[in-house]
């Protein structure tokens, strides 16, 4: 986000996929723009539930789109930027689009860039002056991407959390993964009581509600990774980054 104190216009743009929240709102006090919703949330005269977003929650198990649970707060869209000159509306431009037209190559030339891309992605985010750990869940995103880090830091840290059900427990396979690479894990078991004593607190973080099983242990995994490291990789997004491939 910059302010042009010159030309009196702020600017504010999101990043290419998404991953950083960027909320606003716009009243007649002026432009609101916060990471988290709640922040907004202190400072707005206009609360109002959207009907609109609610019945999209209710149907897709998100809100869809710039739109959020608030009538006055929305979401800027991955791959947007936003400037707001003084006494002007907000004016949105989409600055990047994924291309999905077919290309017409090899297997073996789509094999090599991926994993070139991959290699060089884990090898920039390795780059820190903190502790740099990885998410483990035993599957191939993350394992892939812990095999890969290792190559950079040996003494690479993992973290891995389960829930106390049968079906649902993946640590010993993430340990079995862990010990097969030769880096440490570091583990932790979900109770019932523990879950249920943490979910209202999850549920302050999330702002809006999202129907995703996967966001409450990412909840207690992030937790467990602030423990031991500063920075944490985590195979999260490959299976939308790969859907073209599973359609295939």
């Amino acid at each position: 986000m910059i302010w042009d104190k010159v030309e009196k216009t702020f600017f504010g743009a999101r990043d290419h996929f998404g991953i950083k929240p960027f909320y606003y709102a716009v009243e007649e006090q002026g432009l609101y723009v916060a990471s988290e919703k709640k922040a907004i949330l202190k400072v707005v005269q206009d609360r109002q539930l959207d009907q609109i977003a609610l019945q999209n929650y209710l149907t897709f198990q998100y809100v869809p789109g710039s739109e959020t649970m608030h009538q006055s707060i929305k979401e800027l869209l991955p791959g947007h930027f936003m400037t707001k000159k003084l006494n002007e509306t907000v004016k949105i431009t989409r600055y990047w689009q994924a291309d999905f037209s077919p290309i017409n190559k090899s297997e073996d030339f789509f094999t090599k860039e991926i994993r070139t891309s991959l290699w060089d992605s884990v090898e920039k985010h390795m780059r820190s002056d903190v502790t740099v750990g990885s998410f483990l869940s035993g599957g191939i995103d993350s394992s892939i991407i812990v095999a890969m880090a290792r190559e950079f830091n040996p003494k690479l840290k993992t973290l891995s959390v389960g829930f106390e059900r049968d079906g649902y427990n993946e640590i010993n396979l993430a340990e079995e993964t862990a010990e097969e690479l030769k880096v440490e894990n570091f583990s932790h078991t979900i109770t019932v009581e523990e879950f249920m004593a943490e979910f209202p607190r999850f549920v302050w973080h999330m702002d809006d509600p999202l129907a995703d099983p996967a966001a409450m242990p990412q909840f207690f995994l992030s937790a467990l990774a602030r423990k031991h490291v500063k920075v944490a990789l985590s195979g999260e997004g490959a299976d939308e980054l790969f859907w073209r491939v599973w359609y295939l």
